[in-house]
């Protein structure tokens, strides 16, 4: 490559050369249930709406100031708010498996209540998940994970941990959590924003996907708003080495 005294007597600032990446990534503007189906199309359908640990890998290969990470996006991962029961981190969101009824009702300005989920299906997705115990949240009742404690945060290595034994999910976690601290705000920790035990005695049982907020707003979660219908940016990422189906 030309250096950039040469470059410059050509009229040319320095070029950029997309380097082979192991994680691909596409996306597009549109509600969840509509966004998600024409995602999943592309390229035999090789794309999959990605885990939190998969989207914090691409973000890490790609690097804080790539456009498509500086704003948020879908992931895999949401939240069972539970009337009368602890609410549960899910590893898969109840919408992202029902998208079409969960957009439905939000378009209707109602909560997803659940609507076309089965019971078999919620006990196993409650199963996989994890509870969020009371004395977690914060003074506003959201949970607030230090960066520096990813590696042993339950909630963080539910997140970013990825699979395998738990010292590789330890170690990955660890360092999505160094990485956060690092990126472009300096985070020292990151927020997942959800809806209240008030609330949902209101409402009832319901479930929200969660959405990965970008570098510059801390790379927080946001579970509590009635969003999947709105045109919001869903992302579609491709293992290369391992292939979309281990994160199906």
């Amino acid at each position: 490559m030309m250096d950039d005294l040469s470059l410059q007597k050509q009229g040319l600032s320095s070029p950029y050369v997309d380097k082979p990446r192991r994680f691909v990534v596409a996306h597009v503007t549109g509600p969840f249930d509509s966004g998600k189906a024409f995602i999943e199309s592309q390229e035999g359908g090789k794309f999959r709406v990605p885990s939190a640990h998969i989207a914090q890998l691409a973000r890490e290969e790609r690097g804080p100031e790539e456009d498509i990470f500086k704003n948020g996006h879908w992931v895999k991962e949401g939240v069972l708010y539970r009337k009368g029961s602890p609410d549960v981190l899910l590893p898969t969101g109840l919408p992202y498996m029902h998208p079409v009824e969960a957009t439905k009702a939000h378009k209707s300005g109602k909560e997803y209540c659940l609507e076309d989920a089965t019971q078999e299906g919620i006990d196993k997705a409650v199963a996989e998940g994890l509870e969020i115990k009371a004395s977690d949240l914060d003074e506003s009742g959201n949970l607030v994970i230090p960066c520096s404690r990813f590696g042993d945060n339950e909630y963080a290595l539910i997140l970013f941990g990825g699979k395998g034994d738990d010292a590789a999910k330890s170690a990955r976690a660890r360092e999505a959590g160094f990485w956060i601290k690092d990126a472009r705000t300096k985070p020292q920790a990151i927020t997942i924003y959800l809806d209240g035990k008030p609330y949902t005695s209101q409402v009832g049982n319901h479930a929200n996907q969660l959405w990965f907020y970008g570098v510059d707003h801390d790379s927080d979660f946001r579970g509590d708003g009635r969003d999947l219908t709105y045109d919001y940016r869903v992302l579609g990422v491709s293992d290369s080495a391992e292939g979309a189906g281990a994160e199906k």
